[in-house]
């Protein structure tokens, strides 16, 4: 069995150092036959499927539905059935190899205007950014491209839709054509309501909350526990774990609001402005009469370096996108005392 390889740039190496002999002569040949083959891969099978995260269901060719303006990406498969081990050059950027076709009730999506652009610039310019080489034994499928229909489409509108992927090898190569993949887009479900007796507090790293209001002498390095809740009669059901658009906090010293650093600020504002790309875990739900923590937060990667003084933090969280939220926290009261 052979093994060839293919950089895109072999064959003009080659053109330009005869030099070497017989060996690049053969060298050569072996790279424009491989060339040739890579721009007509009638050998080539694509696949399109859901990914294989572990927050999502299994990957599969028949997705569940999903709710509108959601991130949805899928991932493609590639199996090559020549007699040969191939290494293939994988260009990173998604408009030059890669080319959705996504069909609503028969008619063409369109691409976004930035979609059109970096197709445009794909047609008409060589890549020239960072690429990655695909060893594929024949007959064995390989894990690809991910494509996030975000980077290609304008958000999803409710209704059925079929997507194909095609892909090419080589510049200006033939394209190939993936399995037809069909998916539902539902309208979103209105957030519910945070049922009444829930509520959060806080509490030192490693402490339970209080039921007294104390002041906590504390290392300027302030780590908190956040604890969930629920005196209700209702499951909770939080589905949200992005700790900046989750969370919402407010640390006054002396008397004064705190401003977040300039980073936290800008990941907030982004995070409030796309809320559809964030991550969303289904499935966990926080039993009536229950207190749960279920994350520490560090002051440090929302506030500047805090100094000696007297502060009180509260906050408020959401579970839902575009959720309400909770009223903010019974306060927690802590000391950095001067060194």
């Amino acid at each position: 069995m052979k093994r060839w390889s293919l950089i895109l740039c072999t064959v003009c190496v080659f053109s330009v150092m005869p030099v070497f002999g017989q060996t690049n002569k053969q060298d050569e040949a072996t790279a424009n036959r491989l060339l040739e083959l890579l721009q007509h891969p009638t050998f080539i099978r694509l696949r399109v499927s859901t990914p294989n995260f572990p927050s999502r269901e299994k990957p599969t060719d028949a997705p569940a539905p999903y709710q509108e303006k959601s991130l949805i990406d899928f991932q493609l498969f590639i199996t090559q059935n020549s007699t040969d081990i191939l290494t293939i050059v994988d260009e990173l950027d998604p408009y030059y190899e890669y080319r959705p076709e996504l069909t609503q009730d028969g008619e063409i999506v369109p691409y976004s205007k930035a979609a059109q652009e970096g197709v445009r610039i794909a047609d008409t310019q060589p890549h020239n950014g960072s690429s990655k080489e695909i060893v594929m034994q024949p007959g064995r499928e390989y894990e690809t491209h991910y494509i996030k229909l975000d980077k290609w489409y304008a958000p999803l509108q409710p209704g059925r839709y079929q997507l194909k992927i095609l892909k090419r090898f080589v510049w200006n190569g033939d394209w190939v054509e993936s399995n037809p993949l069909i998916f539902d887009v539902l309208p979103r479900k209105q957030p519910e309501a945070i049922p009444d007796g829930v509520s959060i507090r806080l509490a030192p790293s490693g402490l339970q909350p209080s039921t007294e209001e104390k002041l906590y002498r504390l290392t300027a390095d302030v780590r908190v526990a956040v604890f969930v809740v629920n005196n209700s009669d209702k499951p909770l059901k939080a589905y949200v774990m992005d700790l900046y658009y989750r969370n919402r906090l407010q640390l006054f010293k002396d008397g004064s609001l705190m401003p977040y650093m300039k980073e936290t600020a800008n990941l907030i504002r982004s995070k409030d402005e796309n809320p559809y790309r964030l991550e969303t875990i289904p499935g966990l739900v926080l039993d009536p009469n229950t207190a749960t923590s279920l994350l520490e937060l560090r002051l440090s990667d929302w506030y500047e370096p805090l100094g000696p003084g007297v502060y009180r933090l509260t906050i408020r969280q959401r579970f839902e996108i575009n959720g309400p939220w909770t009223a903010d926290s019974v306060p927690l009261l802590f000391e950095i005392p001067a060194k």
